[in-house]
């Protein structure tokens, strides 16, 4: 049989077992229920065909795919820049009901293409943040689902079943991983409709200068960063190291920030590279679905109880910009 002919088999197989649309169960930490927050079927499909099943993960793991994903993440960047890709902008709106009273510039044909839309700015005051003048409250640093973990041990038992997953493979430096080493660990995985700029989570005086991480394009929807598959440590991605002050005079503390980009999501971009306030700006990522990881040092800080909660059962937590997620101890 064809590689098409397999192909079209697996597609009518998945259609026959489903129904329209997917998702996964996420809990909104404002009122503790859950919902179950949907995906179009073809993009379902595509998750089980490309990261699903052994033939799959070898093909992957065998470098096969790697030039597709390249390639269509390279032509949709390239496809969202261009001045005719504003067509996409009302379709992307209706299809997941965008609130515009929010944004800085809430006309919509105000924007010069589809990725101006997509890693939009917000209004000032739109996304407040909580004890901005306590330096040991740790804040959200995207609009995104959430996932925290003690540590990385807890990490790869629970959500990341990566199989060389380490912390020098995510932050591509032994010195960094010593320095983290037994440290705490959270996921913030943005979604298509997300607010796509990332901030600080806490109070910054210094930036050592990022580190660039080539790599591939995966996506990073829970059904592949739970399979074995290393995602996001093997995804492009960016390391920075933020710098901020501790309790005593003289005294500091660090977190390792790493931006990783996925599949559709070529371009990450960092606007911010000094001192800069709890909440302000990082950067943003072009079109597509990303992800920020943030690791403290070992017995530096404590996730808020409804977080950890909330992972443990297996369910991400739906946070914004700006709230709190934690304290340094």
């Amino acid at each position: 049989m064809s590689a098409m002919g397999l192909f079209g088999k697996m597609t009518r197989r998945l259609l026959s077992r489903t129904k329209d649309s997917f998702g996964v169960y996420v809990i909104n930490r404002k009122t503790s229920e859950a919902f179950y927050e949907e995906m179009p079927l073809y993009i379902r499909v595509g998750l089980n065909l490309l990261f699903v099943g052994q033939l799959q993960t070898q093909a992957i793991e065998s470098g096969l795919l790697d030039g597709i994903f390249e390639r269509e993440t390279r032509r949709q960047g390239e496809l969202f820049d261009s001045p005719n890709s504003v067509r996409h902008i009302d379709s992307f709106i209706r299809a997941y009901n965008l609130s515009l009273d929010e944004l800085k510039e809430p006309d919509p044909t105000k924007y010069p293409n589809f990725n101006a839309f997509f890693h939009r700015e917000l209004r000032e005051g739109a996304r407040p943040v909580d004890s901005i003048d306590n330096s040991d409250i740790i804040v959200c640093p995207s609009d995104s689902r959430l996932v925290v973990f003690k540590d990385l041990e807890s990490a790869t038992d629970l959500w990341v079943k990566g199989k060389h997953f380490t912390l020098q493979s995510l932050l591509g430096s032994e010195e960094l991983a010593t320095q983290f080493h037994g440290g705490s660990l959270a996921i913030f995985r943005l979604a298509p409709q997300d607010y796509h700029r990332f901030h600080t989570p806490v109070e910054v005086a210094s930036i050592d200068a990022p580190l660039h991480h080539p790599g591939k394009y995966y996506t990073v929807n829970p059904q592949a960063i739970n399979g074995p598959l290393d995602i996001l440590d093997a995804n492009a991605r960016t390391v920075s190291i933020l710098h901020s002050p501790g309790r005593e005079e003289g005294a500091s503390r660090k977190v390792a920030y790493v931006a990783v980009g996925a599949l559709l999501v070529g371009s990450i971009q960092l606007t911010a590279t000094g001192p800069t306030r709890k909440g302000d700006e990082l950067g943003y990522f072009a079109y597509g679905g990303s992800t920020v990881v943030c690791v403290w040092p070992k017995n530096q800080m404590v996730f808020d109880e409804d977080l950890v909660r909330n992972t443990v059962s297996g369910r991400e937590t739906l946070v914004r910009v700006g709230e709190k997620i934690g304290w340094y101890v």
